[in-house]
């Protein structure tokens, strides 16, 4: 009896060396399987961007902008993906003064693949009202004024146009006399910070700013910290919008009609002569095809006196010769265009 049990757990013993050596060299053909796998995958496949990169799903339609729980993208977060990196940020601010979108007649992004240039122009809608480029010049260049977004009033230079000014032509002298620049300095970034919502690195160098010696190795590689990351920060948003001066004391007016039109509009029956009437008198004057790329950055004198409004003369005298706008006009105008060497020479 004892014969059989010994033989029996002896049998059993190779059977589980079987099954054990068995269940090993499945695992190493499958380890060896994937292995040749991947490494035919990545010769013989290109690499993809992750889709969360590539899509982005901004919602710009008048409910999801005025809705209570609005997508207010933070900070890092609103850098924008990789395939819609012309668009900025996703979250657009509802602005409850432009009288051209507040009602949903227009979208916040409203040039639409109809024209041949969308994107370029949907560049310009967070730094010009409507106006600028939709009513007919009487002026070369026209005066122009920022038409704060939140309260539809004339004001000042943008707080972080003017930071990028004190940066681009003071930063020296700073350097040379940091307690006299240091105020102002402070005061700017303060204003910025106020304005915009940026990422936590901004409020840092501020805090930075404020708590280190003024001309201290930490203070000198702080500034030019925060000179590189504003540069980073800027989407062409500054919180107001240029409009033509002619204009600007009646702008706030001129919105509070358009609001009180849009809401006739949707109170007349669909299709009558009462909407069609609305639709002529909102649009009087307005500019269905207005100048192209050249009046602002080919022409001299340009549609616009960047520097004016408060532009460094270096991104003036960019934006006054512009390289991609003359390419811009050759595709508006349907003709053979070549890439142009924007960043070298001739």
């Amino acid at each position: 009896m004892s014969d059989t049990k010994r033989s029996l757990s002896q049998r059993l013993r190779r059977l589980v060396a079987k099954i054990y050596a068995g269940v090993l060299v499945l695992v190493l053909c499958w380890t060896g399987f994937m292995a040749v796998r991947y490494l035919i995958a990545i010769v013989t496949q290109p690499l993809t961007v992750p889709p969360a990169l590539l899509q982005t799903n901004p919602k710009l339609d008048v409910a999801s902008l005025r809705g209570p729980q609005a997508p207010r993208l933070p900070g890092l977060q609103a850098r924008a993906p990789i395939s819609h990196f012309h668009k900025g940020r996703d979250w657009r601010p509802f602005e409850p003064h432009n009288g051209c979108t507040a009602e949903g007649c227009h979208s916040p992004l409203p040039h639409s693949q109809a024209m041949k240039l969308p994107t370029f122009a949907n560049f310009h809608v967070t730094a010009l009202d409507c106006r600028a480029c939709h009513t007919k010049a009487t002026a070369q260049p026209t005066p122009m004024v920022w038409i704060n977004k939140a309260t539809s009033a004339p004001q000042g230079i943008p707080a972080i146009l003017a930071l990028t000014a004190f940066l681009s032509t003071q930063a020296q002298a700073a350097r040379e006399a940091p307690a006299e620049h240091q105020g102002k300095l402070l005061g700017l970034l303060k204003a910025v910070l106020d304005t915009h919502s940026f990422d936590p690195v901004m409020v840092d160098l501020y805090r930075l700013l404020q708590t280190v010696e003024p001309g201290s190795p930490v203070w000198r590689s702080t500034l030019d910290a925060l000179a590189q990351e504003l540069s980073s920060n800027i989407y062409g948003e500054y919180a107001a919008r240029l409009a033509p001066a002619a204009l600007a004391e009646g702008l706030a007016d001129d919105n509070e009609a358009l609001l009180k039109q849009a809401a006739d509009y949707r109170d007349a029956p669909t299709g009558s002569a009462a909407r069609k009437e609305i639709i002529k008198a909102v649009h009087e004057g307005v500019l269905a095809q207005p100048p192209g790329c050249a009046s602002c950055h080919i022409d001299k004198p340009g549609a616009v006196d960047f520097e004016a409004v408060g532009f460094t003369p270096q991104r003036s005298a960019m934006l006054h010769n512009l390289r991609l706008a003359e390419l811009m006009e050759q595709i508006r105008k349907g003709e053979k265009f070549y890439l142009p060497q924007l960043l070298g020479t001739e």
